[in-house]
């Protein structure tokens, strides 16, 4: 692995993330470089550090607890996937506009409706490639199916990973199994 990318890993405070950022790389180069560590060094980041390889393909990787994942494919995208706990959701009010805010409320799972307007919220950010630089409450999702972000309309494509999880993926375009792939990993912590 190229020494830029195991200072990156080598910097995070906690083992669990370093395990996971590298589990992230692993599976980046297993599903799309072919299982050739150095082309790692042809992954360039834009100004925000969102990491691509131009002319190739597009990828994002996204983890959670003991769950990593890829998605990868022709299409720009952006994916998100978090386990589900108990939370206090209020604590996340000022990162949601009113009427996410009055949807999650509305329903009787609210934890779950929770982290379904959080993974898109973070897929959208993620697809962008700015990092949270653009302030979640800055747009809204609607009708969960898509939104409007840095002028760019996206659609919303939720992916079973396992039902402690909620996972979505961000893009441009409607999804289908021939434009994105996902691949992952689970882990024991």
């Amino acid at each position: 692995m190229p020494i830029p990318f195991r200072k990156k890993i080598l910097k995070y405070r906690k083992w669990q993330d370093a395990q996971a950022s590298l589990l992230g790389k692993c599976l980046l180069t297993s599903a799309v470089l072919d299982g050739d560590f150095d082309r790692l060094r042809d992954i360039q980041f834009n100004e925000y550090g969102k990491p691509s390889i131009p002319g190739e393909f597009f990828f994002n990787i996204s983890h959670s607890r003991n769950v990593v994942l890829i998605a990868y494919g022709n299409v720009q995208l952006g994916i998100d996937i978090e386990k589900k706990e108990d939370i206090q959701i209020e604590d996340f009010k000022t990162q949601m506009t009113q009427k996410e805010w009055d949807s999650v409320h509305s329903v009787p799972h609210k934890i779950e409706a929770f982290y379904e307007y959080w993974t898109q919220k973070e897929s959208a950010i993620k697809y962008v490639g700015k990092g949270l630089s653009i302030p979640l409450k800055s747009f809204e999702i609607i009708k969960g199916t898509h939104t409007i972000i840095e002028n760019d309309l996206l659609f919303f494509k939720k992916i079973f990973i396992d039902e402690d999880y909620v996972c979505n993926m961000a893009s441009k375009e409607n999804f289908n199994d021939t434009q994105v792939k996902i691949q992952q990993i689970e882990y024991s912590l």
